[in-house]
């Protein structure tokens, strides 16, 4: 959840950052804070450690509060130990968006779960927007702002598509195979946990941006699919070209999504109709996931994707440029399709295979 459009802007594009846990060093806050700097975030960077007096040649402070002055956003690399008191500390310097990079909160077992719905708790009656915990974090690569942990994309360029990812190494399988075929970076986010904001608030901003053209995400289940459904056809109607990569199609990767984020993965054909549903562009085959932003450039203005294979008769090419007809014969015969009509009773008609 996003309390409202003071808090969507301090998540996405601060002009104050707080760094809980910040290094002189290759820590995670040191390593997040180089990432900060070296993506070029031309805001304030507040390091917080009470260990320190300054850190990269900045005035480090013991807490967020006591730096005397407002914080748009906090990015805490501590974990879930001092989470509780550290998200009330930045409640009291009033920051209106704080991310949790640290694991060991619902995913990993009871107590974790405890601590991480009273993050939750805080948040929503302080109108925080909450990012995280368990992710790598997000970026703004337009910009500049880089609260990420991992490692991004390279070559980074600033571009038309947002990546929406519940898994950090899959931002790596991704977003770098795009990224060294020359697609451009809107947004990185990744979701994690999805205490407070998810995955569907984060489509819903990002559909609202005009500069974006492709929106590409990687979900291992859907927290709220009927926000979800709503942030998805809000993007589609706004002509962005939206692209999903599910889990494989057994139990063993469903339940290896829950023991990652503690999602509750639904079956893959309950997955593929809903997507269809909303006109996503979906697969669950990620060798063939790079295809959708390789030339984000070429990417087709509409108003909507077709709702079932039915709306896309007579047969013709989709984007993403695979080599599928609506039909689900492969090749097509022609790049204007092979004239067959679509097969409606057909669901993966639908999606890059």
């Amino acid at each position: 959840m996003i309390p409202g459009p003071d808090a969507a802007a301090a998540l996405l594009n601060p002009r104050t950052v707080a760094v809980v846990g910040d290094t002189p060093t290759s820590g995670r806050g040191g390593l997040l804070h180089a990432q900060l700097v070296r993506r070029g975030f031309a805001g304030q960077i507040v390091p917080v450690n009470p260990r320190y007096d300054k850190i990269r040649g900045l005035p480090a402070y013991p807490t967020v509060s006591d730096y005397g002055a407002p914080v748009d956003f906090v990015a805490v690399t501590l974990g879930p130990a001092r989470a509780v008191a550290t998200m009330r500390d930045c409640v009291r310097a009033g920051a209106r968006a704080v991310l949790f990079i640290g694991s060991g909160f619902a995913e990993a077992d009871r107590d974790g779960a405890a601590i991480q719905a009273e993050l939750s708790d805080l948040a929503m009656r302080n109108d925080v927007a909450l990012a995280g915990p368990n992710c790598y974090g997000i970026a703004n690569v337009r910009a500049g702002f880089a609260p990420f942990f991992g490692a991004l994309p390279e070559p980074l360029n600033p571009g038309p598509v947002a990546l929406i990812s519940g898994s950090g190494a899959l931002t790596h399988a991704i977003g770098d195979v795009l990224a060294a075929r020359g697609a451009g970076f809107g947004y990185v986010i990744t979701v994690g946990n999805e205490a407070g904001v998810n995955a569907a608030d984060y489509l819903s901003l990002i559909a609202d941006d005009a500069g974006i053209r492709v929106i590409a995400c990687y979900l291992e289940a859907f927290r709220d699919a009927r926000g979800f459904a709503a942030a998805a056809s809000k993007a589609v109607a706004a002509g962005k070209q939206l692209v999903v990569l599910t889990p494989g199609r057994s139990a063993a990767s469903r339940q290896a999504s829950s023991a990652h984020t503690g999602a509750l993965a639904p079956e893959h054909r309950v997955t593929a109709a809903f997507l269809d549903r909303l006109g996503a562009t979906w697969t669950s085959w990620s060798r063939r996931w790079n295809s959708p932003a390789t030339s984000p450039a070429s990417v087709p203005a509409r108003s909507r994707s077709p709702r079932s294979p039915a709306e896309a008769a007579p047969c013709s090419p989709t984007w993403p440029p695979t080599p599928v007809c609506h039909c689900g014969r492969s090749p097509p015969r022609s790049r204007s399709g092979c004239g067959r009509r679509s097969r409606a009773a057909r669901p993966s008609a639908t999606r890059s295979t």
